[in-house]
């Protein structure tokens, strides 16, 4: 198994690819050891997967001091059959398998959560709370972007006349540090702004040049 390492694909984003490093570094290829793709069949997986359910670190099930079992979530479990599938499936066209036996085996099931909301008092205290620091509360009043989204944004990309905010842009953490890249939704888009929210940025523009003229600079418009 550990010869059939799984090639992602070029459109994959940068993040998404550590994320499939680590999965094959930490949960793939460790109990592969030395087995054969050959040898895998949808009972093997189907038992794989199960123990990930049970325990990551794929324990016995027998206490043991300092250990706690900690399982997988069916997503990230689901994420590992689709890399072992994928790899197994490039075996076969490059004619190294005959069979892809994970197509065989049946993904872990998805997990429905139950979204719990704050309600309207809960968000209310929480913006008032988040006001007594004027960028924390104004990052969450800008509900509409994502985190990534927000942290992403330049002053260039607000038209304060037409209340218009355009998203380029989105931040991802990656393991060498923070890296820019195009937003899930794929182009540009532009959200409508209100009046309160064009004055909250206005305020907070007004609060970096005062900041800058401090400085003995200019706030420039390539600049969160």
């Amino acid at each position: 198994m550990a010869r059939v390492r799984h090639r992602l694909r070029r459109h994959r984003s940068h993040t998404t690819r550590e994320r499939y490093d680590d999965l094959i570094r930490l949960h793939i290829l460790p109990p592969s050891g030395d087995l054969q793709a050959a040898e895998l069949d949808a009972e093997l997986l189907e038992r794989f997967y199960a123990r990930l359910h049970r325990c990551r670190s794929l324990c016995k099930g027998k206490a043991r001091a300092g250990h706690t079992c900690r399982p997988l979530s069916s997503s990230t479990t689901r994420k590992i059959h689709y890399i072992i599938r994928g790899a197994l499936a490039r075996a076969v066209r490059w004619r190294h398998l005959g069979v892809n036996k994970a197509e065989m085996a049946i993904a872990p099931s998805p997990q429905r959560t139950e979204p719990d909301p704050p309600g309207a008092d809960e968000a209310a205290r929480l913006l008032n709370a988040a006001w007594s620091g004027p960028e924390w509360g104004l990052l969450l009043w800008l509900t509409g972007p994502r985190r990534g989204e927000v942290s992403a944004l330049r002053w260039r990309h607000i038209d304060f006349e037409r209340g218009l905010l355009t998203v380029h842009r989105s931040n991802a953490p990656t393991k060498a540090g923070i890296m820019e890249k195009q937003t899930r939704t794929g182009p540009a888009r532009m959200n409508a702004l209100d009046e309160d929210t064009v004055e909250l940025l206005t305020t907070h523009r007004q609060r970096g040049e005062s900041r800058c003229d401090e400085l003995g600079i200019t706030l420039s418009s390539s600049v969160a």
